[in-house]
């Protein structure tokens, strides 16, 4: 007996009678040529209406970030109507990544209680982690097994616009998106270079997954498509947690073609082309040069100011945390803690430490802390457990945003935390497919063997 939440289903009916019904309906009225609103109603009124909208939601995250939480609200709304999640369900997730997840969540609301910041600042910054509070949701749709492709290739399509996108801006000099004056050396579009080269790792990854199972033109396809998310973040978007992020998910990659070869293989890749980079690319080398000036002048003999000053945030943060250990200084207290922490030096003040286990950490303690490391160490354990393509595409988004979060309080950020949970659900999901319980069985095949000498006693 399958532990996954039944969301009912538009073409064939579900055993319960009241979603049989629903999902007849929204098949019938799309085949007999039903008018434009009939048909929506039959959609919205449809209990597969979660899956539907977390397919939207998938290909919005790379385009409009606006659209994307317009859908993403929809969806929160379409999942609490219709999810019917077990009491099994609700076990397996006490045991998992949904009970951790959760709970940051509701920590977090707790953290509201002695916060130092103003309650507007406390309130947005809580409300900008409701992705703690998705992630559950989209596991358990994407634990009906039907939506997980097409979500998938939703994602894909969308990284797959932005990128076209950013080359014609390339190619015809004509600005689509951010101001080149904010950022004159990057053809980025809809996001800020960070998330952008982010996306642009993780759909490098997720198409050489797709290649393994392609045949024919269509691996040639995946291959291009490849080539050009990779020349897009080196050379056209100055993004370095993107490098990183790339690096390690070529690395998972290629250990888990290869093995110790593949590793090998890839530091070696990696070594040389970064010094390749460097010497054709001036905007590369400018990368790598900051990041060097940043380790010299905040641990070299000389302290002074960098451009980006990170390395600074991340000295001062700490300092913060050991001023509060237990239990932090609440919810969106980081920015108030912050500027009173450089009064009166010659600091830049800043909103975020750029490293989301710093930041919770600050806000909640220790405990908070290590609860956000935790949920992404059951997320890796758990993969062990899926089928081989949600095993690789848990563990690529657990690598990825694990690297990620600690240069960017990326769950803060409205496209990162959706990625995030919106990517780790999705594979997730299969583990509530999966997940049966023996003694449920063994308790249904004693029901059925009752009922059958009942029938036959009564016969």
């Amino acid at each position: 007996m399958s532990l996954a939440p039944s969301l009912g289903s538009p073409v064939v009916p579900s055993a319960q009678s009241g979603e049989s019904r629903t999902g007849t309906t929204l098949a019938g009225d799309w085949s007999r040529g039903a008018t434009v609103s009939e048909r929506l109603r039959a959609l919205v009124t449809s209990p597969a209406l979660p899956g539907w909208l977390a397919m939207a939601v998938g290909f919005n995250i790379p385009l409009s970030t606006s659209v994307m939480e317009v859908v993403t609200g929809f969806f929160v709304l379409a999942a609490l109507r219709w999810l019917r999640p077990s009491p099994q369900t609700l076990l397996w997730g006490a045991r998992s990544t949904l009970l951790i997840s959760t709970g940051i969540f509701f920590g977090l609301v707790a953290g509201l209680a002695w916060t130092s910041a103003p309650p507007k600042e406390a309130i947005r910054c809580l409300l900008k982690y409701r992705e703690f509070l998705l992630l559950p949701l989209f596991t358990l749709v994407f634990a009906e097994a039907r939506w997980r492709r097409p979500a998938m290739r939703g994602f894909l399509v969308g990284c797959g616009v932005l990128l076209a996108l950013s080359y014609f801006e390339w190619l015809s000099g004509i600005d689509l998106g951010i101001s080149q004056a904010r950022f004159p050396n990057d053809h980025v579009i809809t996001k800020d270079r960070i998330i952008h080269n982010l996306l642009m790792s993780l759909f490098a990854y997720l198409a050489a997954l797709e290649w393994e199972r392609a045949t024919g033109f269509v691996r040639w396809g995946w291959l291009v498509a490849i080539g050009l998310a990779v020349f897009n973040m080196t050379f056209l978007v100055q993004g370095r947690t993107g490098y990183l992020a790339f690096g390690a998910l070529l690395t998972l990659w290629s250990v888990r073609q290869f093995g110790w070869r593949g590793l090998l293989a890839t530091v070696l890749v990696l070594v040389c082309g970064s010094v390749v980079a460097c010497k054709v690319s001036a905007v590369v080398h400018s990368r790598f040069l900051l990041t060097w000036n940043q380790l010299q002048n905040q641990f070299g003999p000389r302290q002074q100011h960098s451009d980006d000053p990170r390395m600074e945030f991340y000295v001062n943060t700490v300092q913060l945390i050991a001023r509060h250990p237990w239990i932090g200084t609440g919810t969106g207290s980081f920015e108030t803690e912050y500027d009173a922490h450089i009064a009166g030096r010659d600091l830049l003040a800043v909103s975020e430490p750029h490293n989301e286990f710093l930041h919770l950490t600050v806000q909640l303690g220790v405990l908070g802390g290590l609860a956000w490391l935790l949920l992404l160490v059951n997320h890796g354990r758990l993969s062990r457990s899926l089928p081989p393509w949600e095993q690789s595409v848990l563990q690529g988004v657990v690598l990825c945003i694990g690297i990620s979060t600690l240069f960017n309080s990326l769950i803060l950020s409205v496209t990162g935390g959706v990625v995030w949970s919106f990517l780790a659900g999705l594979a997730s999901g299969a583990a509530l497919e999966a997940d049966e319980s023996p003694s449920d069985s063994q308790s249904q095949m004693t029901v059925d063997r009752v009922t059958h000498a009942a029938a036959g006693h009564h016969g």
